[in-house]
């Protein structure tokens, strides 16, 4: 399967490397998470914080 292309609704993934930033809603494991205050705008570059704030 890892050779085999996956789509669905709005995302496609396929074979090779591909570089993701996953923001996440609510803690997906035990790592440090922090959640976002309501109406704050985070800017991700390369995997990185660019800018952020409310």
């Amino acid at each position: 399967m890892a050779d085999q292309s996956l789509h669905t609704q709005g995302v496609s993934v396929v074979p090779g490397f591909q570089a993701v930033t996953l923001i996440a809603s609510v803690p997906l494991s035990a790592a440090h998470w922090q959640p976002f205050v309501e109406g704050e705008i985070v800017a991700v570059s390369a995997g990185m914080v660019t800018t952020q704030g409310i």
